[in-house]
Formats: C-alpha cells, structure tokens, sequence
C-alpha cells in the first residue's frame, strides 16, 4: 500500500494519521535495527578485572577502617566512653 485515502477527513485529523504513519516507520526500523544488532553481536558476559600479581600481605580490619574520613570525628573527648564499649557492654575480646 503506497497511499493512504484521507480524501473526506479533516486536515487536522489528516496530520494525525500522518504522524502515526511516522511514528509506526520509526518503531519498525528501530526494531530492525535491534535485531540486526542482536545478530551481529551476542552478549558476552562482563568479565571481572583481575590482580595478576597476587596478595602482597595482609591487611586487619582495624588498619581498614582506621583511614576512614569519619575516624576523626569519633576521636575527641566528647565521644571517649565509646572507646570502652566492650566493657560497657561486656563483649569479649576475640
């Protein structure tokens, strides 16, 4: 079908059909498009970056999170009973 008879509707109405005409070419050739994407390159899945080099030592949970940016907002005399919460709560050393 090459034409579409709009002979006896409104102009207005006209342009409306005529968008969607515009918008059903678009979606078409849009999936078109994925599909020839799909045909031309399957997903790989994401490889994980890996350190060749091995572990060169060890670090303690301790030596983590004592470089946090928070860390000097606990260490002031304001904020000293949460040094002793072990005690305070009587939780055991490891």
């Amino acid at each position: 079908m090459d034409h579409i008879d709009v002979y006896d509707v409104l102009e207005e109405d006209a342009r409306v059909i005529a968008a969607f005409v515009e918008l059903l070419r678009r979606r078409m050739k849009a999936a078109e498009q994925r599909e020839v994407q799909q045909t031309e390159a399957p997903t790989l899945p994401l490889p994980f970056a890996v350190w060749p080099l091995g572990v060169k030592g060890t670090l303690s949970r301790e030596e983590i999170y004592d470089d946090l940016s928070f860390r000097h907002d606990w260490d002031n005399s304001d904020d000293a009973i949460y040094d002793t919460w072990r005690e305070h709560y009587h939780v055991p050393e490891r």
